[in-house]
C-alpha cells in the first residue's frame, strides 16, 4: 500500500544541497537543509520554485533547478 501511494505522487532528487524555504524567494527564512540526493515530494509551483515534502514532513520551497522530477 505504502509503494503504491508513494509511485502515484510526483517524486523528485534535490540535485544539490539546498535550503527549505518558508516562502518562494531567495530571502524567506529557512526552514531546513535537506543534502543532495535526498528524494523528496513536489507538492506545488511558483515561478522558479517548487513547493517540496521531505522526510519527516517537513515542507518548504526550493528553487527549480535544484531538483529533477523523477517520476509521478
Amino acid at each position: 500500500m505504502f509503494l503504491r501511494a508513494w509511485y502515484r505522487e510526483p517524486t523528485a532528487i534535490v540535485l544539490e544541497d539546498v535550503t527549505l524555504r518558508l516562502s518562494p524567494h531567495g530571502q524567506a527564512p529557512a526552514v531546513a537543509p535537506v543534502e543532495g540526493g535526498t528524494a523528496v515530494r513536489l507538492v506545488g509551483r511558483a515561478q522558479g520554485w517548487l513547493l517540496v515534502r521531505a522526510a519527516g514532513g517537513r515542507e518548504g520551497w526550493v528553487p527549480d533547478p535544484a531538483v529533477a522530477a523523477i517520476g509521478g
